[in-house]
């Protein structure tokens, strides 16, 4: 059975990941709205971002500082998580455009 603690563990990541990236997309796809989600390739990238940003909080947290649970410790963990998958993703994109 699993335990909340480790439940939390990935929830919070994910809602994160989930709200940054729907973010990115109303200003950068959707031009300040929704209209992105009418494409079925929009949804395609949008999957591919959300995994980028959950994987890397995900690593963040069991590379850095995994065994703090001080709320300040958490928020810099989730926010490097977030820039880090950000990050990736353009680097990662960049490299398959040209």
């Amino acid at each position: 059975m699993m335990n909340i603690k480790n439940n939390y563990q990935f929830n919070v990541p994910l809602a994160l990941s989930l709200l940054v990236t729907l973010f990115l997309f109303y200003i950068d796809e959707g031009y300040y709205n929704f209209k992105w989600m009418l494409n079925i390739g929009n949804w395609l990238i949008f999957m591919i971002y959300v995994f980028i940003l959950f994987l890397m909080q995900i690593c963040v947290i069991k590379a850095v500082l995994y065994k703090s649970n001080n709320p300040m410790f958490m928020a810099i963990k989730y926010t490097f998580g977030i820039a880090l998958g950000i990050a990736f993703a353009f680097w990662m994109f960049k490299f398959s455009i040209s």
